[in-house]
């Protein structure tokens, strides 16, 4: 099951901190300045999973699983899976 942007996030805090800018450690990656705004942008695909309208531009069945995941950690096997994760249905 993919996660609500919330787990995502969540799921983020309950990590061990080993993230480091200019010899500091950040402790929280969705509340740090230097990567606040990259974890918010992972979060807007989460949402877009959720969403029926986006859903198939975001996700795809694994393979290796059998079960639905973020098309970017799905192995690329046909042009038509590469066309999928660069492009949108708009």
């Amino acid at each position: 099951m993919i996660k609500t942007p919330e787990q995502y996030k969540e799921s983020l805090k309950k990590m061990r901190p080993n993230i480091y800018k200019f010899g500091e450690l950040i402790e929280d990656v969705t509340t740090h300045p230097a990567t606040k705004r990259c974890v918010n942008s992972h979060a807007k695909a989460f949402e877009a999973a959720q969403d029926p309208k986006y859903q198939d531009l975001v996700t795809a069945e694994s393979k290796l699983i059998g079960e639905k995941v973020m098309r970017w950690l799905t192995a690329m096997e046909t042009p038509e899976d590469v066309i999928k994760i660069v492009t949108s249905n708009d």
